[in-house]
């Protein structure tokens, strides 16, 4: 038995639906919510970082002198008691000069023994032979005055010390030279930030990024010596001058 056939309309509505559902969907959109994050693709904006120096040159006001003495003898209790009595005798000799006892401290104190130098034979087991004992005593004499140094330095030799570690000289307050160096540093990155910027062809914008490292050199000694004699002269020393020097680190925007 045949069926009857279906109406247009209905026909119409079934392939309606069918072409619903099999068209492609449309694919998301890839542009960020509004006030979201950029796409993670997104370049950085262009930017020009540079490093810029500042240098300022200060007199110091004030050092410390490190010396001492260095005695030998055949036994350690010896070396110890003859190198205490030279430092004591200093000692004494530059507090005459107006140096105060807090002012002046132990900064190093060794005992050692000395070998005797032969050669070990092959033929037997070989046992250094101690000869004798090296006792040292430094000092750190803390001089607020300069025109003191050289006159400690001769009345500590004149009481028997012998050693000279140096003559570190220092700044009691270099914080104005340190804020003087960062602004030098600070014009120096910006020169030559624009100096890149009309070199590539853009204009410079915006200062995003500023960083800075200040630092003031460690004391250099002027004045060295492993051993000395009395001079008749006053020794003499010479101060110079001392560096401080600034680093700053800067980034600019490039203008549109």
């Amino acid at each position: 038995m045949r069926g009857s056939p279906l109406p247009r309309r209905f026909l119409a509505l079934a392939l309606l639906a069918a072409a619903v559902l099999l068209s492609p969907q449309p694919a998301a959109a890839q542009t960020s919510p509004p006030g979201g994050s950029p796409p993670r693709d997104a370049s950085p904006p262009p930017s020009i970082l540079v490093s810029g120096r500042g240098d300022v040159s200060l007199r110091p006001d004030r050092a410390s002198v490190r010396m001492g003495a260095t005695v030998q003898a055949e036994r350690a209790d010896a070396a110890q008691q003859r190198v205490n009595e030279v430092v004591r005798r200093a000692i004494d000799a530059i507090r005459r000069l107006g140096i105060e006892q807090e002012d002046m401290q132990t900064s190093a104190l060794s005992l050692q023994p000395v070998y005797a130098n032969e050669a070990p034979d092959p033929q037997r087991s070989y046992e250094p032979r101690v000869i004798g004992y090296r006792a040292s005593n430094t000092l750190r004499i803390d001089v607020d005055r300069l025109e003191r140094i050289g006159p400690v330095i001769d009345a500590a030799v004149e009481a028997g010390a012998n050693q000279v570690e140096g003559i570190f000289f220092e700044v009691e307050d270099d914080a104005p030279a340190r804020r003087q160096a960062i602004a030098r540093a600070v014009e120096d990155g910006r020169a030559k930030a624009e100096s890149m910027a009309q070199a590539i062809g853009v204009r410079l914008g915006d200062l995003l990024e500023a960083t800075e490292s200040a630092f003031f050199p460690a004391p250099e000694p002027r004045y060295q010596m492993a051993r000395m004699e009395m001079a008749d002269a006053s020794t003499p020393i010479e101060p110079g001058m001392l560096q401080v020097q600034a680093t700053v680190t800067l980034r600019y925007a490039v203008a549109r």
